[in-house]
């Protein structure tokens, strides 16, 4: 069975957030696993670490760049990185093989009582394998018609989730994909779904995108999985680690994205703004700084340990972490649903976790 980087424009478009998600479901809330669905998991990591990781990302930056990011960070299985141009999936179409790329979820909804339309676009890293022998199993028993209409389901039934990252787009691309059916920009969905693809992939079109940002996320998710740790992304509570109460001392460093109001209405971002920045930290009562994206790209690639506000909005979902830069570790993480905005209340939870971990 032959397979080209074509499917992976096919397949990417099914359903499938914290920033980072480990070893089961990533959409819906944390749950209690038991004793069977961790052995599952357990066994499913375990398979996962038996592979070689072929890493397809953007072509943003070069394959020196990736391998310098995933030699830092990355020990948990053999990886490769493989350009856009020079991916075939007949190279790597076997078990013995797990995949990272970007991919794409968008979904419209129509209100049944007032017939609007309302339209998310959901974008991440995701680290997979593929049962390769039943899926050729599958196709092998189909004529060449029903293969070709029913491949992308297939994979899909087939495709074993690892782990995901969620990515953070700029104003400009989201409202863009968000707004394409209202303003009937691109009528046809798959040519709409083909350019989407073609821009994660080429275009610098992601804020949370950069050298450092990547090697602390794959940080995370190489312990996770060198752990067999589940680690789901949504958390009804914040959460922190012991390590939180070094910010009683050190500087938190704020990226100037987070001091960017958002319109909703636009789908645009105002300038950075230290005013706006200090209202939301009117309630922080420990060190922070505004710093440019490139500034905390340099200081997390040239290994300094910081920590870090990472923050990321899913349509009108908000994702809250602090970050230290030099492990890659989550030392705090929040969920805010039902919002375009992060709000003083929000950094006030960051400022009693940091005092709750400080007593301890």
């Amino acid at each position: 069975m032959k397979f080209k980087f074509l499917l992976f424009i096919l397949i990417i478009w099914q359903t499938g957030i914290s920033q980072v998600g480990v070893g089961t479901g990533f959409v819906g809330k944390q749950k209690r696993l038991g004793k069977k669905q961790k052995a599952k998991i357990k066994d499913k990591l375990e398979n996962f670490k038996k592979t070689k990781t072929i890493f397809v990302l953007s072509d943003i930056y070069d394959k020196p760049t990736y391998d310098s990011i995933l030699k830092a960070s990355w020990h948990v299985t053999p990886f490769e990185v493989v350009k856009q141009k020079d991916f075939n999936f007949n190279d790597y179409g076997g078990d013995q093989y797990s995949f990272a790329r970007i991919v794409g979820n968008r979904t419209t909804k129509i209100n049944e009582k007032n017939h609007r339309r309302s339209v998310s676009l959901r974008l991440y890293i995701e680290i997979v394998m593929y049962d390769f022998d039943k899926i050729n199993e599958k196709l092998d028993r189909m004529s060449p018609r029903r293969r070709a209409n029913n491949i992308s389901n297939i994979f899909d039934r087939y495709k074993i989730d690892i782990a995901q990252i969620l990515l953070y787009p700029t104003g400009k691309f989201a409202m863009y994909f968000v707004k394409v059916d209202q303003f009937k920009i691109i009528p046809d969905e798959e040519k709409t779904k083909k350019k989407i693809v073609e821009k994660i992939n080429t275009d610098d079109v992601f804020i949370n995108y950069k050298p450092g940002f990547l090697k602390n996320y794959f940080q995370k998710v190489n312990d996770l999985i060198q752990k067999n740790q589940v680690y789901w992304m949504y958390v009804k509570n914040p959460e922190s680690l012991p390590e939180l109460k070094n910010l009683k001392k050190k500087t938190l460093y704020v990226p100037d994205f987070v001091a960017r109001k958002y319109l909703a209405f636009s789908g645009s971002y105002k300038k950075p703004d230290k005013a706006y920045l200090d209202k939301l930290f009117k309630n922080y009562n420990y060190k922070y700084q505004m710093i440019s994206s490139d500034e905390l790209n340099k200081k997390i690639m040239q290994n300094e340990l910081i920590y870090y506000l990472m923050y990321v909005r899913l349509n009108s979902e908000r994702f809250v972490s602090v970050v230290n830069a030099q492990t890659g570790e989550i030392v705090y993480r929040a969920y805010f649903p039902m919002g375009y905005n992060l709000k003083s209340k929000h950094i006030s939870k960051l400022n009693k976790a940091i005092q709750k971990a400080a007593k301890n």
